[in-house]
């Protein structure tokens, strides 16, 4: 778990606590909170991202999991659909299905195979670079102004 515990104690205890009741609380690990650099180094040394999240405006954490080439399993929430291949690059579960969610997880913990396909999958997609997103700003922006609609 990565994160900066300070900013938000009583969730932090929370979870503490969660993982404690479910007998956890020895195959977590509490990294607090890390640099770039640090986390980019356990995401190489990860098989799973795991994204529980049920609202998410876009979910850069996400992005970063595909673009470190982890397979996902996520709620279909804010751009996961987009950044997530369901069945080809990871699994998408639609938000509330705990048991959908549950099942999958456990699906991807015990089947390296199937990891591994989806983290093919994953080189076999092009990375979507910034060069490319500013590109499609710069487009909506030129369109809005041909519009004769003036952004405010």
């Amino acid at each position: 778990m990565v994160g900066d515990g300070d900013r938000s104690p009583a969730t932090a205890r929370a979870l503490r606590e969660q993982a404690r009741r479910a007998g956890l609380e020895d195959r977590i690990t509490w990294h607090g909170a890390l640099g770039p650099e640090a986390v980019a180094a356990l995401m190489a040394d990860c098989d799973l991202f795991v994204f529980p999240s049920t609202f998410e405006a876009y979910g850069t954490v996400l992005a970063e999991a595909v673009a470190a080439g982890l397979p996902v399993l996520a709620n279909r929430v804010g751009a996961a659909d987009r950044l997530v291949a369901h069945g080809a690059t990871g699994c998408l579960v639609r938000v509330g299905d705990w048991d959908g969610f549950g099942r999958d997880l456990r699906r991807l913990l015990v089947d390296a195979g199937l990891r591994d396909a989806f983290r093919e999958g994953l080189r076999a997609r092009p990375v979507r670079g910034w060069d490319a997103a500013f590109a499609d700003f710069r487009s909506a922006c030129e369109a809005i102004c041909a519009n004769g609609t003036s952004p405010r």
